[in-house]
């Protein structure tokens, strides 16, 4: 059986709901040679004729694959996407400018600055590795926290083509008041914004994405 997009009518979402004047006969994707063609194409339909209002809390959007295997549809996965995306840019922005207001701090200092305070021997590449970022751009980006006087360089015992980081005293300081309003903006972009047990399968959910695409990435590259 090839994979078709379909509009189940959940209990309660009658003649007069879109959802059930939007249910479409599989065998309309037959037009397509490729069943994720057709799958993208009522995808995409399907998520135009959702309404914003209770009604869509009663629809269910599936894909039926072979094996009888049921994942989420295109559409859905780009929300998921964009969702996740516009998230992080507004909260990023958010943080950024309460450090830069209160501190004169970018957050693109104050995450390599929290690395080394927590890292003793902290090098450039733990940074990097840390941040999922290149070793050149860390590097560049440390000079810029060293000129500001927040960190210095020490030589590397163990390998002189190295060195290795530490706070300065200033950097110390700018880094606990920093954290202080880090942390109350954590507090009311996630901890006050839902309940608890959602924040934690949130937390249990991104986790196993990044886990499932690091293990894809090893894979890939062996």
């Amino acid at each position: 059986m090839v994979g078709v997009a379909q509009l189940v009518r959940a209990p309660g979402c009658g003649p007069g709901c879109r959802g059930f004047e939007s249910h479409r006969s599989p065998r309309r994707n037959r037009r397509s040679a490729r069943p994720e063609i057709a799958a993208y194409r009522q995808g995409c339909q399907t998520a135009q004729l959702l309404p914003r209002n209770k009604c869509r809390q009663k629809l269910q959007l599936l894909i039926s694959e072979p094996l009888g295997k049921v994942t989420l549809a295109v559409a859905d996965l780009r929300r998921i996407f964009n969702d996740l995306i516009r998230f992080e840019i507004e909260i990023w922005d958010a943080i950024d400018s309460r450090l830069r207001k209160d501190l004169g701090l970018p957050l693109t200092h104050f995450e390599p600055m929290m690395v080394i305070d927590q890292r003793p021997g902290c090098r450039v590449y733990d940074i990097a590795s840390e941040l999922k970022i290149t070793t050149g751009g860390t590097s560049k980006l440390v000079d810029r926290i060293e000129a500001s006087g927040y960190c210095r360089r020490l030589p590397n015992p163990a390998d002189r083509r190295s060195s290795l980081l530490e706070l300065t005293a200033a950097g110390r300081s700018v880094l606990a008041e920093a954290s202080e309003a880090f942390d109350e903006e954590l507090q009311r972009w996630l901890g006050s914004a839902v309940p608890e047990r959602t924040l934690q399968q949130f937390a249990s959910a991104l986790d196993q994405l990044r886990r499932t695409g690091q293990s894809a990435e090893l894979e890939q590259s062996a």
